[in-house]
């Protein structure tokens, strides 16, 4: 997409040069599109790979390449345990909302699309497979999976400043609330060589 410049081709530029300098930025504005409009379509990926993951019953239990679980890669150790949960998204909706629900709204934050807020997903996918390990210990595994993982999981995605911040607790009329997507920090392209060895 073109955008309208101050000067065309034909028309001279001032003597201060700023005809080159609208032109000059009228052409990183198009570069700057090309790349929003890469990201948003990256973007839109993403999502469908989350929603995929999170709704997805074949998650599997273990890597591909330890088959086992015991680190030795060649399959010859114990099968590891099944899952309880399928998937992240039944141990949110069927466990962990259930039994550790809070009042959305006041000193809790909380979005009923949890899976589209990247770091909520990210560490709600730690702390289910922290708890399917965890829950296989008879002894203490659920006591350290609620000290060591629930509790400061829970904390800092409930917090007025954690991931759900900025959605809306439910209301009356809008008892699911308001979502409002994840907003990243700023970075700057790092200089080409800058990280090389």
């Amino acid at each position: 997409m073109s955008h309208p410049t101050a000067t065309s081709p034909a028309e001279p530029t001032g003597p201060d040069g700023t005809g080159a300098q609208v032109t000059a930025l009228a052409g990183r504005l198009d570069d700057t599109e090309a790349r929003l409009t890469a990201a948003v379509h990256r973007l839109a990926e993403i999502d469908a790979a989350i929603a995929a993951a999170v709704f997805d019953d074949d998650t599997p239990a273990m890597p591909a390449d330890d088959p086992d679980g015991d680190g030795s890669g060649d399959g010859s150790g114990p099968a590891p345990a099944e899952l309880y949960y399928p998937n992240l998204g039944r141990f949110v909706e069927e466990y962990l909302v259930v039994v550790f629900g809070r009042p959305a709204g006041g000193n809790y934050r909380w979005c009923a699309r949890w899976w589209d807020h990247l770091e909520a997903f990210s560490r709600l996918e730690a702390l289910w497979r922290a708890w399917e390990h965890l829950r296989l210990d008879p002894r203490t595994g659920i006591a350290v999976w609620l000290r060591d993982y629930l509790d400061p999981t829970l904390a800092r995605l409930l917090a007025h400043d954690g991931p759900f911040a900025r959605c809306s607790p439910p209301t009356r009329d809008r008892p699911g609330g308001e979502h409002t997507g994840d907003s990243s920090l700023p970075v700057a392209p790092v200089p080409h060589g800058y990280l090389d060895g």
